[in-house]
């Protein structure tokens, strides 16, 4: 009996060690992989406008508030990467929302915007912009809840089958770059049916994926011709035309 007992607390024992040994090398690769905010992201993170909120990073409007933007991040990219860009708005009078995503992978929680609505509520115009994976998430999002928004803006993603938001009377912007070769681009011609038919699509030459962030390079990714700067000043003043004409 007591041999029998001690087989059963070595075979816990292992079991335990074997568990503790996979979330550790889960963790190592979760690390390993995600993409971690440059310095320029962190500088833009000191200015007066910014506070921390709880699994958030707030950027109030410089002026007067003409909008707000819920900004879903790419996969396994820190939350504050996309720091410069919520800057960009915010100098420009609109609030922006950087939700941070368990994991840093907006689909695990891609019912953010909601849940940001219910908790700042505000009459003012509303919209989601999300990079990659965080647009599919956005996506993913609206066509479950159909959720009050005036506009959906997506950074080097595409519709999905899944997730399909033709039918829906909403204002929809995707916008790529020409040298991204981490974008699926048949997926993304594919995607295309997937989303409503008045959808503007929208090119920047001579960016990348990575330029729609600040996080350094992506691996596989094209190199860029223009400044990272410069296809950020694109986005919003494509977003920001496109916005006025609507």
């Amino acid at each position: 009996m007591k041999s029998r007992n001690n087989a059963m607390k070595k075979s816990t024992y292992f079991t335990i060690t074997f568990l503790i040994g996979m979330v550790l090398l889960g963790l190592i690769y979760l690390k390993w992989n995600t993409y971690m905010p440059s310095e320029e992201a962190i500088d833009a993170l000191g200015e007066d406008n910014v506070h921390f909120e709880r699994n958030m990073i707030l950027f109030e409007p410089v002026g007067e508030s003409i909008g707000n933007l819920v900004f879903y991040q790419g996969g396994f990219v820190e939350t504050a990467s996309y720091s410069v860009i919520a800057q960009i708005f915010a100098q420009n009078g609109y609030r922006v929302f950087l939700p941070e995503m368990p994991l840093n992978l907006a689909i695990l929680n891609s019912d953010a915007y909601s849940e940001i609505r219910e908790k700042y509520p505000d009459d003012g115009k509303w919209y989601i912009m999300g990079h990659s994976l965080g647009g599919t998430s956005a996506i993913i999002h609206i066509s479950k809840s159909t959720p009050d928004l005036d506009a959906l803006v997506l950074l080097a993603s595409y519709g999905t089958e899944s997730a399909d938001v033709s039918d829906l009377k909403l204002n929809v912007m995707s916008i790529v770059a020409d040298h991204d070769e981490i974008l699926s681009w048949d997926q993304f011609e594919l995607g295309k049916k997937f989303l409503p038919s008045e959808t503007n699509f929208e090119t920047i030459i001579g960016g990348n994926h990575s330029g729609f962030g600040y996080y350094g390079a992506q691996r596989g990714d094209g190199e860029a011709t223009i400044p990272r700067e410069e296809q950020h000043n694109q986005v919003f003043t494509i977003f920001n035309e496109w916005i006025i004409a609507n």
